[in-house]
């Protein structure tokens, strides 16, 4: 028998709870990865077990639907699915975002990338220890000396994380890995949802104890707009991790 896009939708959004999750689950090993470049773009490469029931095409037009509702509400182009593929009930998935806040907005969840004293503008504090891949901690004068110059990417989920130039030093939650990798080793994102929240799609509740939440467009495409949704949570804490890198 057919199943229905309900199902679909519904089976499909619990496979996809860290793509758009408002918390992560705890005591999960990291296996996404978001990688920048030097424009300001960032990947999401995602890895997710799946209902073996949901065809490849079937995921494919669920995403789709979210990234262009994302889109249409901003009037750009600000989010694609570059690929999307199933082998063996494990699907794998990139998606690429113009800017740090489209991937916040599209996620509900935190990511900073800019300069060091660019994210001092924006609220983020450097009063926490820094360590290098030796678990040496980083001098303070050193980091402010080169504020305008170093970079710092700032994640609030577990993830792996890959920038375009050597990374050298991470807060004490995430770990250099490589020399453009880090891990960002932390238990519980801070997202929007409450455990007991309940989301509906296509008519079927969904709790987000799977940690489901629906990733609402954010009107206008000003980035300053997108921002003032985030600026409240730039207080540095255990569930934040600092990459900084040349």
């Amino acid at each position: 028998m057919k199943r229905s896009w309900k199902h679909i939708c519904v089976a499909a959004a619990c496979a996809l709870s860290l793509l758009l999750g408002g918390c992560s689950l705890t005591n999960r090993k990291a296996a996404n990865t978001l990688t920048a470049d030097e424009s300001g773009s960032l990947t999401q490469t995602i890895v997710e077990q799946m209902d073996e029931e949901i065809s490849e095409d079937d995921l494919k037009a669920y995403i789709n639907e979210k990234i262009s509702a994302y889109n249409d509400a901003n009037d750009a182009e600000s989010i694609s699915l570059r690929s999307c593929k199933i082998s063996s009930s494990e699907a794998r998935i990139e998606i690429v975002y113009k800017t740090c806040d489209d991937y916040s907005a599209f996620n509900h969840m935190e990511c900073f990338l800019g300069t060091i004293s660019e994210a001092k503008e924006q609220g983020y504090t450097f009063d926490t220890a820094l360590i290098d891949g030796k678990g040496e901690k980083a001098d303070n004068e050193t980091i402010s000396e080169r504020a305008n110059e170093w970079m710092v990417m700032i994640v609030e989920e577990p993830m792996n994380v890959k920038v375009y130039d050597k990374v050298l030093y991470t807060t004490d939650n995430a770990e250099i890995t490589g020399r453009l990798t880090a891990a960002a080793n932390l238990k519980q994102a801070t997202g929007q949802a409450s455990d007991d929240a309940v989301e509906s799609v296509e008519g079927a509740s969904v709790s987000s104890s799977s940690s489901i939440v629906e990733a609402d467009p954010v009107e206008g495409s000003d980035s300053s707009e997108i921002q003032k949704k985030i600026s409240s949570m730039t207080e540095l804490n255990t569930e934040r991790a600092y990459i900084i890198f040349k």
